[in-house]
């Protein structure tokens, strides 16, 4: 595994970002409510 991918609320996307994920598109809307993906790259040593 080198990344890891969610599907978060859009309005966390600045929450998550400062946990260095980052935005990679909206992908759809549930309810009310836009879901993004964002991406978190793993350094491996």
């Amino acid at each position: 595994m080198s990344s890891i991918e969610i599907h978060a609320h859009s309005y966390l996307r600045d929450y998550y970002e400062r946990f260095g994920f980052e935005f990679i598109q909206e992908v759809e809307i549930v309810g009310e409510h836009q879901l993004i993906e964002m991406r978190y790259q793993l350094i491996l040593t």
